[in-house]
C-alpha cells in the first residue's frame, strides 16, 4: 500500500486557525493512520507486505508558512516508525518516503505562485527539478522483496534541498 494523499496550505505561524490545522491533520495524519489500522484489522495485508507513507521534506526540515504541514508530515514518519514495531510480527514493512520538492499538475495547480517563484523553489534543489519517477522508483524497490529486512525508515528524495 502506498498512502500518497495530502493537503499543504502555506500559513504564516501567527495566523494558523485551529479549524486549518484540523483540515491538515485529517488529510495528512489521521487518514493515512486510520486507513492502514483498518486494512490491518480486516487482514488486507499479505505477510510480506509493505507499506509507504509518503511524507516530506518539511518533516525534516523547517521553513516559513509551515508549521502546520511540517508537523502532520513528522507526526506521520514518527508513527510509521511505531507502526513498523507493531507489525513486524507478521513481517509486514512500514516506510516513508520524504521528498522534496516534485513539480507535476496537481503542484502547479494547487500552490498560487508565479513561474519565477516556482523557479525559486527548484533553485532550492542543488539537483534541480524533481519528477514523480523519481519517487516512485523507490517505491517499487520498497514494494519488492527485495527490501525485505527495511523497515521502519524515512528515505529523503529531496535532490540536495536537505544538504543546503
Amino acid at each position: 500500500m502506498i498512502h500518497c494523499a495530502e493537503v499543504n496550505k502555506i500559513i504564516p505561524f501567527g495566523f494558523v486557525k485551529l479549524e486549518e490545522m484540523y483540515e491538515m491533520f485529517n488529510i495528512n495524519y489521521f487518514a493515512p493512520i486510520m486507513l492502514t489500522q483498518q486494512l490491518y484489522k480486516k487482514k488486507k495485508f499479505n505477510e510480506n507486505a509493505s507499506i509507504i507513507f509518503i511524507s516530506s521534506i518539511m518533516s525534516i526540515v523547517g521553513e516559513g508558512g509551515n508549521t502546520v504541514y511540517a508537523g502532520t508530515k513528522s507526526a506521520l514518519v514518527g508513527s510509521a516508525r511505531c507502526i513498523a514495531l507493531e507489525l513486524a510480527k507478521r513481517k509486514i514493512r512500514v516506510n516513508c518516503i520524504s521528498p522534496g520538492f516534485i513539480r507535476t499538475n496537481m503542484t502547479d495547480s494547487e500552490i498560487d505562485i508565479n513561474e519565477d517563484e516556482t523557479q525559486n523553489v527548484i533553485s532550492l534543489h542543488p539537483l534541480g527539478e524533481g519528477m514523480a519517477k523519481d519517487i516512485a522508483n523507490l517505491c517499487v524497490f520498497l514494494c519488492s522483496d527485495d527490501s525485505r529486512w527495511i523497515t521502519g525508515q524515512n528515505y529523503i528524495i529531496d535532490g540536495g534541498y536537505s544538504i543546503r
